[in-house]
């Protein structure tokens, strides 16, 4: 190999580092741009969750309201309004008193059992939601905001259990993740307090029931299950 060949590839391998070294250099400018512009902020919101539509399967008259939480990271692009978030909701909600005791009733009414008693399933609900918020400045000091997003809902029911004069058995339940989605409204006032409403998807389910019973019987059943909520909260932006 001669020298002037040598010395052209080195030369040649030297302007390649520089143009590669230049253009990370280009990239961690314009990110550095981009992020400067940013702003992220934790949310923390807690309210009030109404079933709505066919609350799996027991339908939405028959289950009490209850209470709604969560969480949310947002991280915010000025200049646009726009964010992303991510979000952690807790949703619970039990079956009104007036349907339990029409169903012990029926029970009774229709069968062998005498003296029945039943503890009824809790219905747990834990959507995690990432998606788009965008928010738009009214007059001072109140914005409004909108937000989209898609995720997965977790689902558990609590045991139910039952007992009468001539038998007694449990019901347990597998908790299963679903595809689910949430979008909502709201206001921001002051830029710290925020009130808002939003509608979830908790997504379609599929249930596996352990039935046990004083008599020795034991069974598995699969079912499913879906469920949607209107949750009306406020919040604190951090």
């Amino acid at each position: 190999m001669s020298k002037q060949y040598a010395m052209h590839r080195f030369m040649e391998a030297s302007n390649y580092l520089k143009m590669k070294k230049t253009g990370w250099l280009i990239l961690i400018a314009l990110l550095c741009s981009v992020f400067s512009q940013a702003q992220s902020h934790l949310w923390v919101h807690a309210g009030t969750g109404f079933p709505v539509g066919d609350f799996f399967d027991q339908g939405h008259e028959y289950v009490n309201i209850g209470p709604a939480a969560g969480i949310k990271y947002t991280y915010t692009f000025k200049e646009t309004g726009l964010s992303l978030f991510c979000s952690a909701d807790f949703l619970y909600n039990t079956i009104k008193k007036d349907y339990r005791e029409s169903i012990i009733q029926l029970i009774e009414s229709g069968g062998p059992f005498t003296n029945v008693e039943m503890e009824f399933s809790e219905y747990i609900n834990v959507p995690v939601i990432a998606g788009l918020q965008y928010s738009v400045g009214l007059f001072k000091p109140v914005a409004t905001f909108g937000e989209a997003g898609l995720g997965v809902s977790l689902l558990k029911l609590t045991d139910s259990k039952y007992q009468s004069d001539q038998t007694n058995g449990n019901v347990s339940y597998s908790i299963d993740p679903a595809f689910s989605y949430k979008a909502g409204l709201g206001f921001l006032i002051i830029e710290r307090i925020s009130v808002a409403v939003h509608y979830y998807g908790l997504g379609k389910h599929t249930i596996n029931y352990k039935i046990e019973t004083s008599d020795g019987i034991q069974e598995s059943v699969e079912s499913e299950k879906k469920g949607s909520e209107l949750a009306l909260r406020l919040g604190y932006r951090f």
